[in-house]
């Protein structure tokens, strides 16, 4: 078996270190553009001796055909990879082309599934093994396997516990695909149970404290670590981000004031924020242009009680 592996982040460096193991894997490729997290993989990629390629989203449209046919994959992964491939292109591989997406299709096809799963405040997702059909998403599955999100679970993290645990789902699928006839596998996805999301824009980012609940809000800063670097506020009139905050207990008695407000703020307990229904929450970690700031440090460089972190809203 001939694999080559199409991804552009880090994630995928447990499924590329199984595949050399097994002698399958011919080659990586990623998107040209460079980023923190090709990058990685880059890197390592080329410390295991592995061949790396970089394709714009033109070149699928010309140079790879070519590259593709003379490396003559019997079967191509594809493992967060940003471009749509040709329809051109599906054909080339003998045993075709797979998708590894991160929800259990066909929930949360598209972009960004585990933004919309965690901001949702999903308690269950998973992964799914799928041939690529020439549309997103869509094609039949033929492996899938459900896992649980943790409570207070980061984009981040649920990427990475779900990167692992997919090794074994899609070393199985491979074996299947090669050893069975396709109609004895491949699942048509159910299309009454179809959820389509669209990449999130920084509307999606911004914390609204007059309607989101510390809950919600706690959901929304989940979703956006590390990728959409943090949800959204504005603060002292520069736009900053929230990357981590937890749900905070203060007095009874304690008075309420405008959702946004800080409430309290000392250098040996942090920053406390109103939300409505009477909740608080305590900012963790911060990004502001001053750097990245703990809440703790934020109280102590002059943050105050009154100040008051404001939504943008169209």
């Amino acid at each position: 078996m001939k694999i080559i592996l199409f991804a552009n982040s880090f994630y995928p460096l447990g499924l590329v270190d199984s595949l050399l193991k097994r002698g399958m894997l011919a080659a990586v490729v990623s998107a040209s553009e460079v980023n923190p997290y090709n990058k990685k993989l880059e890197e390592s990629v080329h410390s295991m001796g592995i061949p790396f390629k970089r394709f714009s989203a033109s070149d699928l449209q010309s140079m790879a055909t070519n590259w593709i046919q003379e490396m003559k994959p019997d079967l191509i992964l594809v493992f967060t990879f940003g471009y749509k491939i040709p329809v051109k292109l599906l054909d080339i591989p003998r045993l075709g082309w797979y998708n590894v997406h991160f929800s259990l299709l066909p929930k949360y096809r598209g972009i960004a599934p585990l933004f919309w799963q965690i901001k949702s405040g999903d308690k269950n997702g998973g992964v799914t093994v799928h041939k690529m059909d020439g549309r997103f998403d869509t094609g039949p599955i033929v492996a899938s396997l459900p896992v649980d999100l943790y409570p207070g679970e980061t984009q981040g993290f649920y990427a990475s516990r779900l990167s692992f645990l997919a090794v074994d789902l899609i070393v199985s699928a491979i074996e299947t695909i090669e050893n069975k006839e396709a109609s004895s596998y491949l699942q048509f996805q159910n299309e009454t149970d179809v959820q389509v999301q669209r990449a999130p824009g920084l509307q999606d980012l911004m914390i609204d404290w007059a309607k989101q609940s510390a809950g919600e809000i706690i959901n929304l800063i989940n979703a956006c670590n590390p990728a959409c670097g943090g949800a959204v506020s504005i603060f002292r009139g520069q736009m900053i981000r929230i990357m981590e905050a937890t749900l905070a207990m203060l007095a009874q008695d304690a008075p309420q004031h405008i959702p946004g407000t800080i409430v309290f703020s000392d250098p040996s307990q942090g920053v406390f924020v109103q939300c409505i229904q009477g909740q608080f929450l305590r900012l963790n970690v911060i990004e502001m242009a001053e750097g990245t700031l703990s809440g703790f440090r934020m109280a102590t460089v002059g943050v105050r009680a009154g100040e008051v972190f404001e939504s943008i809203l169209p």
